[in-house]
């Protein structure tokens, strides 16, 4: 038991160094790529498809980019677009990207461009929208699950509602209008007048319009276009109406039309998404909520991997699986910005404590029990956010109520599939002949030291007779045996340490693996 608890904390400890080794960072977008001459005087078909992500991470932010710079000697650019958004930065790089361009931009939303979606389609000076497509919705999330506290929330609110102020501003759409896209903190009124023009006002400014200027004359009740406490979407006739769009078009193809683009002078660009990173389907996994249920998973998957991985010698299934899952684990805590420096040092000195005390000191005693707090600490932990953070200070007990849930609820979730797996080792369904490949295949033919018999004739667990051996390695409790005919076996103890030397009886077989006492 005791190297079970040794080597399974070591994998926590190991694989949070690993994964906090590198923290999930946005390539600089800063770097200018060559114009392509085969653009020249063309109308060059940029793609922006699904989630907005750095291409390290399986996105194509930097790749857009390039594209975007390299058409700067077309006549046009049509950015085809179909995105929910994504990281908020790598949204923000490619909006700076459009509003630079010195070459017209226009865009067309087949689907949708929600969130960081609508940020591209709104630093484009022109927006097309495909029947059926939808447009808003750019409040930033934090795909944490928790939100952050309400300095840090406002500061990120307001940096987005200032970038599409700055589209709005360049590109003459309603800049009300696309800060309600961001902000649910007011209501936006559309105030027609009796001269045919209209405004977008908040309900503070239209009351202070209605006491200084009541000269313009108001033709009927303003309308409610963005209720508060609610972020505006807008279908693509709604864009249209409110002088977002220019016109809902049919079909994507029908832009060029449209614009009376010839097809020969129509370039595609190929917007590459990045190489496989098995990182981004752990981003996926962890959106919203989703974050506490995948920790679940990976920690469970990680401590009944690794105790299973124990409970026979040598390595196979079961603790690669178990390596996986810490290593899942770590890196959605890490990446999620969880996992501090000084909870990867409580890991380490609880590494070191345990290490002492099973290398050097047998038994269990101070070292190995200031060890495993070490690591339980250094868990729990890492389950909570920043904890110098406002949000902190106000939720302390409810985060570290939920980690300490989270952490020992783990572990007992992990116990009970540990025993449900190999608590009863003649019902075991694998055995640990598919796990490693130290095992001997006649374990019981051995154990009766007699010469090896044809298959049909190898004793069984029920006719097994204990026998006597002596331990030739350490025992914690894996390790190996001599058997009175001189032959070594790999054996299991009973769960106790037992030095190299000492002399053991192999008193019983579980799943075909020698089980040791001491004598």
């Amino acid at each position: 038991m005791k190297l079970r608890l040794f080597f399974l904390l070591m994998s926590v400890g190991l694989t949070a160094g690993i994964s906090g080794a590198e923290a999930p960072t946005n390539t600089p977008t800063g770097s200018q790529s060559p114009v392509n001459r085969d653009w020249e005087n063309k109308t060059v078909v940029i793609p922006l498809h699904g989630t907005i992500l750095p291409v390290k991470y399986g996105g194509q932010a930097e790749e857009f980019i390039a594209a975007v710079q390299a058409a700067q000697n077309a006549q046009r650019i049509v950015v085809d677009l179909d995105s929910p958004g994504g990281a908020v930065d790598s949204c923000d790089d490619i909006a700076n990207a459009l509003l630079r361009s010195k070459v017209p931009t226009v865009a067309v939303v087949r689907h949708q461009a929600v969130s960081g979606g609508a940020m591209a389609a709104t630093a484009c000076a022109q927006i097309f929208m495909v029947k059926g497509a939808r447009i808003g919705d750019v409040q930033p999330m934090n795909v944490v699950g928790d939100a952050p506290d309400e300095r840090t929330a406002e500061k990120i609110e307001a940096d987005v509602r200032a970038i599409m102020a700055v589209n709005a501003t360049q590109n003459g759409y309603p800049k009300l209008l696309l800060e309600a896209m961001v902000s649910r903190s007011f209501e936006v009124y559309e105030v027609r007048f009796t001269d045919g023009s209209r405004e977008f006002m908040t309900a503070e400014e239209f009351a202070l319009r209605q006491k200084n200027n009541p000269q313009k004359v108001i033709a009927g009740a303003p309308r409610i276009i963005s209720h508060k406490d609610k972020l505006l979407s807008l279908a693509a006739n709604e864009a249209v109406e409110l002088g977002i769009a220019t016109k809902v078009l049919d079909d994507f193809d029908d832009i060029f039309a449209e614009l009376a683009i010839a097809p020969a002078t129509v370039a595609r660009a190929t917007v590459a998404t990045g190489s496989f990173d098995p990182r981004k389907l752990l981003d996926s996994f962890s959106l919203g909520r989703g974050l506490t249920l995948a920790l679940a998973v990976f920690l469970l998957l990680g401590v009944a991997g690794t105790l299973v991985e124990f409970h026979t010698p040598g390595f196979g299934l079961p603790g690669a699986l178990g390596i996986i899952g810490f290593a899942c684990f770590f890196y959605l805590l890490y990446s999620h910005d969880r996992a501090e420096w000084y909870e990867m040092a409580i890991f380490v000195t609880g590494i070191i404590l345990l290490i002492v005390e099973i290398a050097v000191l047998p038994g269990f005693g101070v070292a190995g029990i200031t060890g495993a707090a070490c690591l339980v600490v250094g868990l729990t932990l890492a389950f909570v956010p920043d904890l110098s953070s406002d949000y902190m200070k106000q939720n302390f007990w409810s985060e570290i109520t939920t980690a300490l849930v989270m952490t020992f609820g783990g572990l007992a979730a992990a116990g009970l599939l540990f025993i449900a797996l190999v608590g009863d080792g003649d019902k075991l369904p694998f055995s640990k002949r598919a796990f490693s490949s130290n095992v001997l295949p006649d374990y019981p033919t051995a154990l009766h030291s007699q010469p090896a018999q044809p298959a049909a004739d190898a004793a069984t667990e029920a006719d097994f007779a204990p026998a006597a051996a002596t331990a030739v390695t350490d025992l914690r409790p894996a390790g190996k045996a001599q058997l009175a005919d001189g032959k070594v076996v790999d054996v299991i103890s009973d769960g106790s340490f037992i030095e190299k030397g000492r002399a053991v009886e192999i008193f019983a077989l579980t799943g075909g693996q020698p089980v040791v006492r001491a004598v």
